[in-house]
């Protein structure tokens, strides 16, 4: 992507986001990265699955847990 063009996608995300602040009179609150964290790794690990599944395996996924040692 161009300088140019990266500069006008900025614009318009910035421009977007202030119409519909203004229009429902609400304040800026900065999204919850934690919450999109938690949905990327699960997206992550079905990918992977998948992957593997594609290539022959049998996957099973399981969290980790741990001990208290």
């Amino acid at each position: 992507m161009s300088g140019k063009k990266a500069m006008l996608a900025v614009a318009h995300k910035i421009l977007t986001i202030g119409y519909r602040l203004l229009s429902k009179r609400e304040m800026y609150r900065e999204p919850d990265l934690s919450l999109r964290d938690a949905q990327r790794t699960e997206q992550l690990a079905a990918q992977m699955q998948r992957r593997l599944e594609r290539l022959g395996y049998r996957v099973s996924i399981e969290p980790l847990t741990t001990s208290a040692t």
